[in-house]
């Protein structure tokens, strides 16, 4: 295994199928990557260019995913994830990406799992990795939901189905008053979900997506 884990980062950059074949070795193997992290450095940014790569996204997003459920304190992939996942979702929407939507909430999916491992092994309250977390969020839905060009389905309802995914995967300690960090976050941007319910009233996938948040 580690000879194999030299060799993926030296493999030709242009042979895709093969890309995308080390890129599922590299998931499948995460619990041996677990307890050897000094194998892992050079996989990360080699699963990462792979995201901007058609054939090869859905493997490289579903193997970043992998590494973070197996995420230890030896690994220590949560921040490094967590700064990859910033890049791509702060895009914006003009920007052409292979990597779609599924794909991206796999990513975040394992960045809340790694996060809250961290969480967890440091003893914090997670409040600041939450906020790095949504507050992007919040700012996109502040803007669209005012826009007279917004569209529901390319605009809105991906900002939701992220916010569920944080909502779903993010384990974050409760404050010293019983109150949840979370739901206090969701709180504080519902006002731009009610704006897009009132603005967009019968549209049915919108009313789904925000009960399923609920």
């Amino acid at each position: 295994l580690p000879l194999c884990f030299d060799l993926i980062p030296r493999l030709p950059v242009d042979v895709q199928p093969l890309r995308f074949t080390a890129s599922k070795f590299i998931g499948k193997y995460a619990a041996w990557l677990a307890i050897h992290p000094d194998v892992l450095s050079p996989l990360l940014p080699y699963l990462a260019q792979g995201l901007s790569i058609p054939v090869c996204a859905r493997a490289c997003a579903v193997a970043i995913k992998e590494l973070c459920e197996r995420s230890n304190q030896q690994m220590a992939i949560g921040e490094p994830v967590l700064q990859l996942y910033n890049e791509i979702s702060n895009k914006p929407t003009s920007v052409s990406s292979p990597l779609t939507l599924v794909d991206e909430l796999e990513i975040l999916e394992g960045v809340c799992r790694a996060i809250s491992r961290q969480i967890q092994d440091t003893q914090s309250d997670g409040s600041i990795l939450l906020r790095r977390i949504v507050e992007p969020i919040g700012s996109r839905l502040s803007v669209v939901v005012e826009s007279p060009h917004c569209d529901i389905k390319r605009d809105i309802v991906p900002e939701i189905d992220r916010l569920t995914t944080v909502v779903r995967y993010l384990v974050v300690p409760k404050s010293q008053d019983g109150s949840s960090h979370i739901v206090e976050a969701v709180h504080a941007m519902w006002q731009f979900l009610e704006a897009a319910s009132y603005r967009f009233p019968q549209d049915p996938i919108l009313a789904e997506k925000i009960c399923r948040l609920h």
